[in-house]
């Protein structure tokens, strides 16, 4: 069940960490982006998060759902780049 009413789950990250990857590549995406249960509330939520093992679900609207996954799948896509030797990303640009 989804925190919020107009809401549907997109995915379940392993840690807050990868949540919140997850949630800017969806905003860079201009999807609005939900992060349940990344907040530290209690004892146990602190003790999984500091041993990886709480699960955070990322949630967007229910009319963005394909948006968001296109935008996960292009993300996933552009990200083999990286490991490719031959990638040249350009020059760096200042203050960066």
């Amino acid at each position: 069940m989804s925190e919020h009413p107009d809401v549907v789950d997109l995915l379940v990250a392993k840690t807050p960490f990868d949540a919140q990857v997850v949630a800017g590549v969806l905003r860079e995406a201009g999807i609005k982006t939900f992060v349940a249960g990344h907040l530290l509330t209690d004892p146990v939520a602190i003790s999984e998060t500091l041993t990886n093992t709480r699960e955070v679900r990322i949630q967007v609207p229910a009319d963005k759902l394909e948006a968001a996954r296109s935008a996960m799948r292009a993300a996933d896509n552009a990200s083999h780049l990286l490991d490719d030797p031959g990638f040249d990303p350009g020059p760096k640009s200042d203050g960066v």
